[in-house]
């Protein structure tokens, strides 16, 4: 009975001077008192709702809602009238009105209970049932302001076009929208590339250098840049040349006893050459990957007082890809590729130093195809030709004769350069699984005998070991 009076005295000083005050009295008389006082004080608090977690109550803004009592209602009240109204219609159901998007907190008192019922009233924004919406996996919810975009979409298009839906429920279209909608397959992509680039030359040069020198009178006509020295001593004309065409076949004839000598040089050159690979890259929908097969060459940059740093900058076939799954079998894919090649013909001196250019073929381009289905990139067709004739006017061109007074050079460069791009969706290996044999594992312990090396037969052993993944 003391203890009793003591709360009912705790409360009233909780009423004058706040929680603090009566709960710490409260808390004052349960440490001196004997056992029935802590279980009556526990019952109080739960009569009370103190430590109790209030019920949330959600209703969309322009809506109403009846609540059903379990016990009479005695009075309600709401803490902000602007966000919610709430009306009694009779002594077991209650009127919950929802002016706009907010939270708010509703009291009420039932018959029997002399402390109220605690409640958390939140309107959120009202979104309406969307047609467009039904069917497709997702669904729009709202809290408070926010709208929230949930569930799982069958392909891009489908989460985009509930993207704009969703934005527009709200009616401004400007309401915070938070996108937690997921993807119904996978994200990962394998981007399979080769790259094959067929270049030919054909190259061809003819000069002729001729000198005669007999009865006192001395005559020569020699390719531009062949001629280096002419002497005359003691009434002798002597000349010292290089060969008409560098790096050419020569053909020498002459009459020593006449002092004629002739050297015609020919050059004919046919080449072509093929460059392949093979690069792949896994990347993940909507992220960029980027694969450089080549190397880096210096570049000396002159800096203030003097100094001299080191720039390198990459050469060799590079490439960059970024997928981006839009369905569950179609692949939105920008590729970029590159090829590029050290050019020493057109380098620069640099501080004594020669720094090559780069000859260089790119492509960038986006395309939409299924899974595993090829797309190439042709057309890359690069065609350069050269033609010079150095001559002498007049001489140069006479027929037949005009061989020996001329020097005529042909170069032309055909260059091809084509892409194969293959996109694949992919799932990562379980754990602990089997990956298979790597690339030269049945050559890991590959140590034969000096004497079998040289006696025996290898057997072609080189062309059936090649070392790479099949």
């Amino acid at each position: 009975m003391n203890a009793t009076k003591y709360i009912k005295s705790g409360a009233g000083e909780h009423d004058r001077n706040g929680a603090g005050a009566g709960i710490s009295g409260i808390v004052r008389n349960v440490l001196g008192s004997r056992p029935a006082a802590v279980l009556a004080l526990m019952v109080l608090f739960a009569g009370t709702g103190v430590a109790a977690e209030d019920t949330l109550l959600e209703i969309s803004a322009g809506s109403q809602r009846v609540l059903k009592l379990e016990k009479p209602a005695r009075r309600v009240a709401v803490g902000n009238g602007e966000v919610a109204e709430a009306k009694v219609l009779n002594s077991q159901e209650l009127l919950l009105q929802g002016n706009k998007p907010g939270e708010t907190s509703l009291l009420l008192w039932t018959k029997g209970n002399a402390q109220p019922r605690s409640f958390r009233l939140q309107v959120n924004k009202a979104t309406g049932a969307s047609p467009w919406l039904a069917g497709d996996g997702l669904s729009l919810k709202s809290s408070g302001e926010l709208l929230i975009l949930e569930g799982a979409a069958s392909d891009m298009k489908e989460h985009e076009r509930a993207r704009e839906i969703a934005q527009h429920a709200g009616g401004d279209g400007k309401s915070p929208l938070l996108d937690a909608a997921q993807m119904s397959f996978g994200g990962q992509v394998q981007v399979d590339v080769r790259v094959v680039e067929f270049s030919r030359k054909v190259l061809k040069k003819a000069g002729l250098n001729l000198l005669s020198n007999t009865s006192g009178f001395t005559f020569g006509t020699f390719a531009p840049g062949s001629l280096t020295k002419v002497t005359l001593t003691n009434g002798a004309i002597s000349t010292e040349s290089n060969l008409p065409v560098s790096q050419a076949f020569n053909l020498l004839a002459g009459f020593p006893s006449s002092g004629v000598l002739g050297v015609l040089g020919m050059l004919e050159n046919n080449g072509f050459a093929r460059t392949l690979a093979q690069p792949v890259l896994v990347a993940q929908s909507g992220q960029a990957a980027d694969f450089l097969a080549g190397g880096e060459f210096p570049v000396p940059v002159p800096q203030s007082l003097g100094q001299t740093t080191i720039q390198y900058k990459p050469f060799g076939i590079r490439l960059e890809v970024s997928p981006t799954v839009i369905s569950g079998n179609r692949i939105a894919l920008r590729v970029a590729p590159e090829v590029s090649d050290l050019n020493f013909d057109n380098a620069i001196t640099i501080n004594g130093i020669s720094v090559p250019s780069l000859l260089t073929r790119r492509a960038t381009t986006s395309i939409e195809l299924g899974n595993g289905e090829s797309f190439v990139i042709g057309g890359l067709v690069s065609q350069n030709v050269m033609k010079n004739v150095d001559k002498i006017p007049g001489l140069g061109d006479l027929p037949v004769l005009g061989m020996f007074f001329k020097n005529v050079s042909l170069a032309r460069e055909d260059k091809e350069l084509v892409f194969i791009v293959t996109p694949r969706l992919v799932r990562p290996l379980a754990a602990n699984a089997d990956l298979g044999p790597m690339p030269g594992a049945d050559r890991a312990n590959y140590n034969p005998s000096l004497w079998n090396m040289l006696m025996l037969s290898d057997d072609n052993e080189a062309a059936r070991y090649t070392g790479l993944s099949q």
